[in-house]
């Protein structure tokens, strides 16, 4: 399961591996890393991976990040230290509008994408017409 959107001049991807696959984990901290070539030069963002419950949250207090990776333009590198709990609040949006997402597919009802899928991906999907 997986949510990326770009907001506010930032790639915001939100992957949640249930079994926790090590080359699936490499794969997406390599695309990510690869994603940095479109940053703004000089600037880092920083991409966390973690560790622990099954259930997708950011890490709780007991849950240990296991790896904080620096994305730029030019390079990709393993930090640490870092400053995790400022990087845990600043990716709290994007972890509750994943969410949002996950209890709309499990209710059973009809999935409505109001509010979760980026507006212009609707109206190029509606103009587009069924396929």
């Amino acid at each position: 399961m997986t949510l990326a959107r770009h907001r506010d001049g930032a790639l915001e991807v939100y992957l949640y591996d249930y079994h926790g696959d090590s080359y699936g984990t490499q794969t997406d901290l390599l695309m990510l890393a690869g994603a940095g070539r479109f940053a703004d030069a000089g600037a880092e963002s920083a991409v966390l991976h973690w560790g622990g419950h099954v259930y997708p949250d950011l890490p709780l207090s007991g849950d240990q990040p296991l790896a904080v990776l620096l994305v730029g333009s030019a390079a990709a590198r393993f930090a640490y230290p870092h400053p995790v709990p400022a990087l845990i609040e600043h990716l709290r949006p994007v972890e509750a509008d994943f969410l949002a997402a996950v209890a709309a597919c499990d209710d059973g009802a009809e999935w409505d994408p109001a509010g979760l899928v980026d507006p212009a991906i609707l109206a190029r999907s509606a103009a587009q017409g069924p396929r």
